[in-house]
């Protein structure tokens, strides 16, 4: 079973984002500092996350999985998503790949 997983794991699946390099300061809604994460979506897959519940919630597990990663820091799995809003703050700049990595399909078996 595990190596099925492994398998469902190493799909050739991608999500057209990328996380920012660092998280900056900003004051929400309230008046109190927050840390702030950019993340830049690509414009035709966030149509999909807009119409698929499912792929919204696939795809924001694996944001928070990917902050964590990245950022070692524990999050609460909340989130609210603004509705006129396309961020809060100012945007920093993001390094974008224009082709595709290889995917590494090989596994390393025990």
């Amino acid at each position: 079973m595990l190596e099925c997983e492994e398998e469902m794991i190493s799909s050739d699946y991608r999500i057209p984002m990328s996380i920012g390099e660092t998280a900056h300061a900003e004051v929400d809604k309230k008046g109190s500092g927050c840390s702030v994460y950019d993340i830049a979506i690509n414009p035709d897959y966030i149509k999909t996350l807009k119409t698929e519940p499912a792929f919204m919630n696939f795809f924001l597990q694996v944001v928070f999985e990917g902050l964590t990663a990245k950022f070692s820091v524990e999050l609460e799995w909340e989130w609210i998503i603004l509705k006129n809003r396309t961020h809060v703050g100012r945007i920093k700049p993001h390094v974008i790949r224009t082709y595709l990595k290889p995917v590494n399909t090989r596994t390393k078996r025990k």
